[in-house]
């Protein structure tokens, strides 16, 4: 017998949904619902056996000089501070197609575009970028990560808005992502409640009237620079794991959870293909970060598929005239029913980050 893909995914669900059965660990009950999700019971049976990995392979040890190079947002196609405010776009995946998927905020935003831009291409969609280094999406001045303060970034971010509400045909989906930037240019702390506002402030500009905005949140900060650590542990990778409890700022989390769902967009939460009851720094041989807080490339595209599905849980809770059928949202999450629907539910309040 030949199974497709929704086959494939429902037996290697079950039989994931048994091994944290028989692993009883304390993440088992939200992921034995999430594994019904396409893609994910792969991820979610690597980071079940992470912990057999003991020492580091050799062609990973080759890689970690080049590990932060391998992060997407060295890439032309982001704008740098300082540069020309301009709505600038890059296109990505099936750039030919009528139907569009934007993809906008800082270097949290680019580090996604190996894993959207392989499913334009499966998909037929095409991938929108709008990024700017150091320039969030959400409507405040800030110092960005280097204490420099981009005079155009605020500008930056008013165009691209602009920009992608005057999209036609409409883009069946906007997903954004960002830092979250804790100093004002004057110096002071911008406090959790107060990003928040400011992420509220730009999603409601977003004519999420029209078309359906997802945030990614739950991506993990490293608790360690992972090839520093990697390179001193080589024989002992499970050292440089990061505890749950400080790889997610829990508390800003929920701030910003509220505010997205209070300007009517959707939380896109991937800290399950990350984590387990720790954060690995390797999974499925593969080196997870390009620093402390980015992910690598090749991971990223790795998760392309159990990516896809939760972005696709969106179109299980975006108003039926936003999803349409035979849409990308409805393409990327197949099959339907209350089984999936469950998964997707799991899979938004679950488990870390919010």
């Amino acid at each position: 017998m030949r199974l497709g893909r929704t086959g494939r995914a429902v037996v290697v669900g079950a039989v994931i949904s048994v091994a944290l059965t028989i692993a009883g660990s304390a993440w088992a009950s939200p992921y034995t619902t999430v594994s019904r999700l396409p893609g994910v019971p792969a991820v979610l049976s690597w980071i079940l056996h992470s912990s057999n990995t003991k020492a580091l392979s050799s062609s990973l040890q080759g890689e970690l000089p080049k590990e932060e190079k391998s992060m997407f947002w060295g890439d032309s196609c982001a704008s740098d501070p300082g540069g020309s405010a301009a709505a600038t776009a890059c296109a990505f995946g099936d750039t030919s197609a009528q139907q569009t998927v934007v993809l906008y905020g800082d270097s949290f935003a680019l580090q996604w575009v190996p894993a959207l831009s392989e499913l334009g291409n499966a998909e037929h969609f095409k991938l929108v970028v709008y990024v700017r280094i150091g320039c969030p999406f959400a409507n405040r001045a800030v110092r960005d990560y280097l204490g420099s303060i981009d005079p155009g970034c605020l500008s930056f971010r008013s165009n691209v808005v602009t920009a992608i509400n005057a999209i036609r045909p409409a883009p069946q989906l906007v997903l954004a992502a960002e830092d979250f930037y804790r100093t004002a240019p004057d110096g002071s702390s911008i406090s959790s409640k107060q990003w928040a506002a400011a992420v509220e402030s730009t999603l409601t500009q977003l004519a999420v009237r029209r078309f359906p905005v997802g945030v990614v949140l739950g991506v993990p900060a490293a608790k360690l620079d992972p090839s520093h650590c990697l390179a001193a542990h080589a024989s002992d990778v499970q050292a440089c794991n990061t505890p749950i409890g400080s790889a997610f700022s829990t508390v800003a989390d929920a701030k910003f959870t509220s505010a997205i769902r209070g300007s009517h967009a959707f939380v896109v939460n991937v800290s399950m293909l990350l984590c387990g009851n720790s954060c690995p720094d390797v999974l499925h041989n593969t080196l997870v970060h390009a620093d402390r807080w980015h992910l690598a490339a090749s991971y990223v595209q790795s998760l392309a598929r159990s990516f896809g599905s939760l972005v696709g849980c969106i179109g299980k809770r975006a108003p039926g005239r936003l999803v349409p059928a035979g849409g990308v949202l409805t393409r990327l999450l197949v099959p339907t029913g209350r089984p999936i629907n469950s998964a997707c539910k799991a899979a938004i309040a679950r488990p870390f980050n919010l």
